[in-house]
């Protein structure tokens, strides 16, 4: 019996990798907020010695420059990087510029892009909510913690709110849903399998920020007890607080 013939297809060629625009190092031994000339270019996030404000060093990938930035500036590159890695960054402007201009409106002088990043993400989390994509809304929850923690001592109650939140949410397993209303039909679950109750690196910052606040993790732990049961049933979580932080936190 004769076989097959194989005919050997022709090796395609490597596609061509396009080079790498290099890299402009655009960074000046100077303050970006007050312009006090620095002993020598900073290399990470470094406290200026004269306005004492924190400036960072970025490479912003949009025009491929390294730069000494303010906080605000540090905020807009790591963001636009983000939404860059899916694609999406004339969407994303666009919503930036219409969240400002709608702020503007409202507060009656140019908002902080602080105040125009929290709007964008409370409108995330509420999407998110509604859609059930409870992961994602955890996600969201913990970009709003850090940015209440990078505000400064008057926001770290706050933040450790939030930080609870997450640690409620990560020992439930969020899940999501896509906006699907008939998901779990599909064997789909909003939560679960089941809790992973289990320490972590959240469980040493919470006690970390416990700690600064004068607080135990306990305390916090049963303070943030009204806010876990409005959580519990926002999200429909499936577990409740006082079960889990005991053998968690």
């Amino acid at each position: 019996m004769v076989g097959l013939s194989r005919r050997r297809t022709p090796e395609a060629s490597a596609p061509e990798v396009p080079a790498r625009a290099e890299v402009r190092d655009l960074c000046v031994a100077a303050c970006p907020y007050c312009g006090v000339e620095l002993k020598k270019v900073p290399g990470a996030a470094t406290r200026c010695p004269d306005c004492h404000q924190t400036m960072y060093v970025r490479t912003d990938k949009r025009d491929q420059t390294r730069r000494v930035v303010t906080e605000e500036q540090a905020a807009r590159i790591d963001d636009a990087h983000e939404v860059m890695a899916a694609g999406d960054l004339a969407r994303y402007d666009r919503r930036v510029r219409e969240t400002t201009d709608r702020l503007r409106v409202r507060f009656g002088y140019e908002p902080a892009y602080r105040d125009v990043r929290w709007s964008m993400l409370n409108e995330d989390q509420l999407t998110h909510q509604a859609r059930r994509d409870y992961g994602l809304y955890r996600n969201t929850q913990w970009k709003m913690m850090e940015e209440l923690d990078r505000s400064g001592p008057g926001k770290q109650r706050q933040a450790l709110e939030f930080a609870l939140n997450i640690f409620y949410m990560d020992q439930c397993e969020p899940n999501n849903l896509g906006g699907l209303a008939n998901a779990e039909k599909f064997g789909a679950r909003p939560w679960g399998p089941a809790p992973k109750l289990e320490r972590g690196s959240l469980t040493e910052w919470i006690r970390g920020r416990c700690e600064k606040l004068g607080i135990t993790a306990e305390q916090a732990a049963r303070d943030y007890e009204p806010a876990a049961e409005r959580l519990k049933m926002a999200l429909k979580i499936p577990q409740q607080w006082a079960a889990i932080w005991p053998q968690c936190l």
